[in-house]
């Protein structure tokens, strides 16, 4: 693989990771402005499977449809949806950065469930990893202080349905076509928050909120559309070092839109989580190169 390639590659990983940063400031934006939660993940699921069939028809064309494994596309839709309500919901307590920071530990969650379901060797170092990443998270969510809110753990829900995603993804990815199982999701998503819409009352909300929670839905698509490029260049485990760069993103963004800075201990909790995660990425490649 050429060096211009895995550069390439790597600048599409951070450009997407980014997009996505941004994406969920404006979600958080759109929700203190009194958008309905599930109303916004319906817009938001609506938008990205029409962007994604407008893709998928010229690519695939009838094709699209098909799958061998139905029953697991429609599951991963759900997981989405509900990961995508907790990290929504997770927007009205917290700064993007704290919720970007705790939603960075499901790659090493995944990493232990690969462990203990599946049998794979995970080496002490890599739960000793784990174990201060979420030491860096209950750092951030601080429980038995005056600031902690049993809602505080909905980021953890979120990292939670993550994790069943990406397995879910990494099984799908297998058989399946990724514009089959993009599209899937999405449609799934749609379908599944569809009486949201239906039951919000959203005639109040000026046109800048509507205009902003349809940017939700491209920035989505954007952002996955990088994330799919990036990977037809580098793998995956040569990425994951640089997705912690979102939490960086995060924080700008959250500083630059909202002007929310993160306090010094969920500052100290971020790092700690960020320099776990890009640990157990960097071990991940050294094992694989021994």
């Amino acid at each position: 693989m050429s060096q211009g390639r895995q550069l390439a590659g790597l600048a599409l990983a951070i450009f997407a990771v980014a997009v996505f940063a941004t994406s969920d400031t404006l979600s958080q934006v759109v929700l203190h402005a009194g958008a309905p939660l599930l109303a916004v993940v319906f817009i938001r699921f609506a938008v990205q499977a029409v962007a994604t069939s407008l893709l998928a028809v010229p690519l695939r064309g009838r094709a699209m449809f098909q799958t061998e494994q139905r029953g697991l596309q429609i599951l991963r839709g759900m997981t989405l949806v509900m990961g995508t309500s907790c990290l929504f919901a997770s927007l009205r307590l917290m700064t993007v950065g704290e919720m970007t920071a705790i939603m960075m530990l499901t790659p090493m969650a995944v990493t232990a469930i690969a462990g203990l379901l599946f049998k794979e060797v995970v080496p002490p170092l890599r739960w000793l990893l784990l174990v201060g990443g979420f030491a860096g998270t209950l750092v951030i969510l601080r429980p038995g202080t005056d600031d902690f809110r049993w809602v505080m753990l909905l980021p953890l829900g979120q990292v939670v349905f993550n994790t069943v995603f990406q397995l879910l993804t990494s099984r799908l990815s297998r058989t399946e076509h990724p514009v089959t199982t993009n599209l899937y999701t999405s449609l799934t998503c749609t379908v599944l928050t569809l009486p949201a819409l239906v039951l919000a009352d959203m005639s109040h909300l000026p046109g800048w909120v509507w205009g902003l929670t349809v940017g939700l839905g491209l920035s989505a698509t954007l952002g996955h559309m990088l994330w799919v490029m990036a990977f037809q260049r580098v793998s995956a485990t040569q990425v994951m070092p640089f997705t912690y760069s979102q939490i960086a993103f995060a924080v700008l963004a959250g500083w630059v839109v909202t002007g929310a800075v993160p306090d010094r201990w969920a500052t100290v909790g971020m790092v700690a989580i960020a320099l776990c995660g890009i640990g157990s990425a960097l071990l991940t490649l050294y094992q694989q190169r021994r």
